[in-house]
């Protein structure tokens, strides 16, 4: 079983990460993002590690279903995280809706970062975009979730991770997503949506703090 992570910041969808031990052979990440020192590749699984749990609800992360385009980002602290030589292979929310199927098109961006709150939009010039393509979502106990090119997490800088929702349209106000909060202060999750036009990850526009 490979680890599983829930994080919680101010109030922001609880997160599932899966992670796996060491560097798949032949991964492609640039260099800047690779351990140093001796290290050898191992795809072990790993045990589940979970951070943050709640039962409390909220529609604008990581995505704004009652909207036709949003994003967010998230700040993920390495007190949290805390894990040595792994690779992030999984992403995943906890839906609390109850629509079956619910698909979106998204783009999900990672990067390390020295920031320890997140109060206004970072540009995604020294992210990697580790996932483009359909997420589907189910009611249930399950996370929705979607692999992703691997990601590896060097556990020394905090986590940022960036949702695109692209796909024209939207559903229900009833489509949300379990959120964690936390105490009063920690600026940790940001975002914003509109009915207009997609966000270009060139260029994302200024956010609110959520």
């Amino acid at each position: 079983m490979k680890k599983i992570l829930h994080f919680s910041a101010r109030i922001f969808a609880i997160l599932m990460i899966m992670l796996a031990v060491g560097l798949p052979p032949g991964t492609a990440i640039p260099s800047d993002k690779l351990p140093s020192g001796d290290f050898v590749p191992d795809m072990l699984p790993d045990d589940p590690v979970v951070i943050g749990t709640s039962t409390q609800i909220y529609l604008g992360i990581p995505v704004n279903a009652w909207y036709g385009y949003s994003f967010s980002q998230t700040l993920y602290l390495q007190s949290e995280l805390n894990v040595q030589d792994k690779v992030i292979e999984r992403v995943g929310y906890h839906y609390a809706g109850s629509t079956v199927g619910l698909d979106f098109q998204i783009e999900i961006w990672m990067s390390h970062t020295q920031l320890t709150e997140l109060t206004q939009t970072v540009q995604l010039t020294d992210f990697i975009k580790v996932y483009d393509g359909t997420w589907v979502c189910n009611p249930g106990t399950a996370f929705s979730s979607v692999e992703i090119d691997p990601f590896y997490y060097n556990n020394q800088d905090n986590l940022i991770i960036t949702v695109i929702e692209k796909k024209p349209g939207y559903t229900s106000s009833s489509d949300v997503f379990y959120a964690t909060p936390t105490e009063a202060g920690n600026n940790w999750c940001i975002g914003l949506w509109n009915d207009g036009s997609a966000y270009n990850p060139n260029n994302l526009p200024a956010a609110n703090t959520i």
